[in-house]
Formats: C-alpha cells, structure tokens, sequence
C-alpha cells in the first residue's frame, strides 16, 4: 500500500475517533427501545432474577431477543452493578465489538482480495457509516453480531479456499460462531443454514453433519427455553415475545394482498439502503448513489458467482431473503452485512472498468472517485450529527427530516416520575424500559400497533378497535400515568389520538399533570373509576 495511501487511511480513521467519543459520551441510554430492553434483561440477569423482563408489570419471561449479548452485559452490570454510573462501561461492550469487527473485515477482504489496502479502505468505511457509530456507542447487539458473522464466513472461507487449514478446526470455529451469531439475533439463521447448504454442495457430507450438530447442540438451550416459555400472552405483551416476532414473517397472518405490498415496499426499502447506511441523503442524490452502488454490488456478485457458490453467497441470498419476508423496514437490518456489500461493489466497479478499458490507470482513478463520493457523504452526515448530540444528549441514526429525541426534555419526566409517582406506579410509555431503569416504576408500552399501517400504509387511522383494546390496556396493567414523547416510529399520533378519544368519552379520564419545556413531552394520570366508566357494562363492573 503507498504511504500517500496510508497517510490518508489513518487521517480518516483518526478523524472518526472524536465522532466516536462524542456519542459514546452521549448521556441517553434506552431511548431506542430494544437496548432498553438489553439493559433490563442483563439486569435481572445480573440480579439472579433469570432471563425476564423485569420492566414489565408481570416481568414477562424474555423470548424475543436470545440471551448471548444480555448475558454478556449482566458479566460487565455484576461488577459494577450501579446504573446509570455503569453505562459507559456496558456502552464498551458493542464499541469494542465494533473494533474487533473492523479488524475481521479487513482480513476478509484481504484475503477475497489479495489486497490489503482494499481491506483497510472497507473497514474505514464501514467505520464511518452512521448507523455503524450509533450501533457501537449504544447499548446494542448488532456489533456483536456482525463480528460472529464474520468469524464464521472467514473460516468458512478459508476452508473453500482449501490449503493447510484442519478441516475440523475450521469446521469447529465456524460453526460455533454460527451458532453464536443466532444465540446473539434470530438473523443468524441464515448463516447456519448457508454453511450446512454450502458443504452439502461440495459433497462434504460429514463435515456438514459436523456443522449441523455443533450449531445445534449450542442453540438448543436457547430453543427450549423459548419453547417452555410460549405461554399465549396478552396483546400488550406480544411485542416483547417471540409470538410477536413470528407475527412478522409475512407467511403467516397475512393476506396476500398485505404480503405483496410488504414484499414490493421491503424491495425499494432495500434498494436505497446505501443511501441511509453510507451517509446520503434519501433525496435525488441519495437515490442515485444507492442505484449506481446497487448495481456495482450485483455486478461484483453475479461475476463472483460465476467463479463458484460460496457460503458467503449462499448467506447474502438466504439473509437479503428473510429481510423481504419481514414486516418491518430492513435498512437498520442490512448494517451488519455492509462490508460485504462494499466487497462486492468494489469488484462490480473493478470488473466495469476492464470492461470500458484496457488501460489499467483507469480502475485507480475510479476506486478514488468511488472513495470520495463515500467520503464526502460520510462526513456530511456525522458533521451535521455531531451538533445535534450534543444538543440533545444522544444520536439519533434516521433520517435528516425526523426530529431527534432530546434527553434532558425526557430526563425532566423522568424526574418528576421519581418525586410524585408512587413507588408502585404502573406508567405507559414507548420508553418504557428506559423509564423503568431511571425510575424504578414498572413500564409497558401499551402500543398494540399493526406494523402493516405503521410501515406499509399511508393512513394512519385511530380506528375504535384500537381504542377499545388500548383502553383495556389502562385497565388490565392498572395504568397510573401516560407518558407522551415524541418517537421516531411514528407511533405518537395514535397515542394523541387515544387520549383525545378517551377524554371525549368521560372528561376527566386522562388528566395532564406536567408538560416539559417542548410541550410534546407530557405526563397525564389515568383516572380509574373514570375510566372504568367508559367500559361496555360486562367490562365496567
């Protein structure tokens, strides 16, 4: 690699270290919601409670999330077992994930490559990604994740690839990572299902059964656990279960009509991914960049293809797969596979350029163009996100038009909570895990919400079948207080709109107690007899 080149790989890797700090020293923790969830099952794990989610009203045993990376954190809460003074060092764990995951995609794509400053410039841009940034300073698993992924796909590489490599070492260490990618996010299934599809090709029976195995024998206690715990829950509890998550797959519970939608809307959302993930803007520009880098990526793969089926090719299909097939917006989903998709945009490119000319100065000036485009949209968007952190104490990894949620607004609710709730206060709020950690007060977030009208829909209705069931929410978990904030699901109109609904029903019922200094941070009391009133009679009594 020239020194010109290395110089300017370390400025860019030194000029992400203060972006870094700043969100890592970013005071909001749980404010997305699952790594609230994180901090409090590795609580209760940590306390000896068991695998539950302790925030709840009935601390629902947790089945949604597998247990590897909670596990991993209550290791760190143990030692230091005060929160919110221990958040930094439960921060650490995803930040240092994040470090090792760098250093395996440079070694990937090293040895894809033959070239190790193509390693290096795929890891600095993976590095730079803000959703990379908001990933390893928050307390989420995805990092985790991604380096399990690519242990498992550099072993199983190494032994495509053949040499002096033990076959049952590498077999050992791929499928253990395997099977600690699934034990870390339910995604990992397509990983263990490409490595087993992938030597079953080869005819590498035993090898497979191997793999099988192993991963088997590792994920099984995961699976019986869920399985012991598939009790039928409530419809506010779904959402923390794996009965919610199978309600995702759009096979089951949905007419073709919706899975047809969900399919064609998942397609476009995956398509302009690049443009979230590398720092664009999701206007003209960032579609055009996302439909220039689409393609280069499936130039790169199809050549690639052609050469041999792969694991890895078998695990971007199968993955790319279960992301269509799922209810939910995949752009947060794909981050974990981004190296890869930088690997393969970067053949893509070198195949396009022998193509148009035999000169060979053509492929380095194109890879600099392609560098500085990725650049430039990089430090637009962490330059215009750095401000914004320190402004409302935390990063928020969407979209340049959605309102960040501001930490001391929420913080001074949750102070409040602290002085006036009750200690045996039950509140409802979308930052329920978050509220419960701060505050101590049990949460839920009571938002029976069709992802399908969320995501897929432009009509965004409060029907009187979701009044009904969110009113027999209050009831069921003996709601005290509402708290409305601000979200980035677009979840607040249908809690104003329930609000509004049940005020108009008996005045009264929800009565407003504080409003912070943006007033879109509230707190309301729930009026029992109130709103037992406005039951039908059977319910009401």
């Amino acid at each position: 690699m020239p020194v010109k080149n290395r110089l300017l790989a370390a400025m860019v890797a030194f000029s992400l270290i203060p972006v870094y700090w700043i969100a890592f020293r970013a005071p909001a923790v749980g404010l997305f919601h699952d790594d609230g969830i994180y901090l409090v099952t590795a609580k209760a794990l940590a306390e000896g409670k068991g695998y539950r989610i302790i925030s709840l009203p009935d601390e629902l045993p947790e089945t949604k999330y597998p247990i590897l990376f909670p596990a991993l954190l209550a290791v760190l809460w143990k030692l230091f077992p005060r929160f919110p003074e221990n958040a930094l060092l439960l921060k650490t764990l995803p930040l240092l994930c994040t470090l090792v995951w760098c250093f395996l995609v440079y070694r990937f794509a090293r040895e894809e490559t033959g070239a190790a400053d193509v390693g290096i410039w795929i890891a600095l841009f993976t590095a730079s990604s803000l959703w990379v940034v908001f990933l390893s300073t928050a307390v989420m698993s995805e990092t985790l994740f991604a380096c399990f992924c690519t242990v498992s796909l550099l072993w199983l590489r190494r032994l495509e690839a053949g040499g002096s490599i033990a076959e049952g070492k590498g077999i050992a260490i791929a499928s253990i990572c395997a099977a600690a990618a699934f034990l870390t996010r339910t995604a990992g299934l397509p990983l263990l299902a490409a490595g087993i599809l992938f030597l079953l090709f080869k005819r590498r029976y035993a090898a497979a059964l191997k793999f099988a195995l192993i991963c088997a024998a590792i994920a099984a206690p995961w699976l019986w656990w869920q399985a012991a715990h598939s009790a039928v829950v409530g419809l506010s509890e779904a959402p923390y279960s794996w009965a919610g998550n199978k309600g995702l797959i759009i096979l089951l519970n949905h007419t073709w009509q919706q899975m047809s939608s969900i399919l064609g809307d998942n397609l476009i959302y995956l398509g302009i991914s690049p443009a979230y993930l590398l720092g664009f803007k999701p206007g003209a520009v960032g579609v055009l960049i996302a439909f220039v880098f689409d393609g280069l990526v499936l130039c790169g793969f199809v050549e690639n293809l052609a050469q041999g089926i792969t694991s890895l090719h078998l695990f971007l299909i199968l993955y790319f797969g279960m992301l269509l097939a799922w209810a939910w917006p995949p752009p947060r989903f794909v981050v974990p596979v981004l190296p890869f998709l930088l690997l393969f945009a970067y053949k893509g490119l070198r195949l396009l350029c022998r193509q148009l000319s035999s000169d060979r100065r053509v492929l380095p000036v194109a890879n600099l163009a392609a560098a500085i485009i990725l650049l430039v949209g990089a430090a637009h968007a962490l330059v215009l996100k750095a401000p914004e952190i320190t402004r409302y104490g935390g990063l928020t990894p969407y979209y340049y038009d959605e309102d960040p949620i501001d930490w001391r607004e929420l913080s001074t609710l949750m102070n409040w909570v602290r002085e006036h709730a009750p200690p045996d206060a039950v509140l409802l709020s979308h930052d329920d895990p978050a509220f419960y950690l701060y505050t101590g007060r049990k949460a839920l977030a009571g938002y029976v919400m069709d992802p399908i009208q969320l995501h897929y829909s432009g009509k965004l209705e409060c029907s009187p079948a979701q009044i009904a069931t969110f009113t027999s929410i209050l009831v069921e978990h003996r709601v005290h207080y509402l708290v409305r904030t601000p979200q980035l699901v677009r979840e607040e109109p249908f809690l104003d709109d329930w609000i509004r609904a049940l005020q108009n029903k008996n005045a009264g019922t929800v009565r407003l107690l504080t409003t912070g200094s943006d007033p879109r941070y509230r707190i309301y009391e729930v009026d029992r007899a109130k709103l037992l009133a406005t039951l039908p009679a059977p319910l009401g009594r």
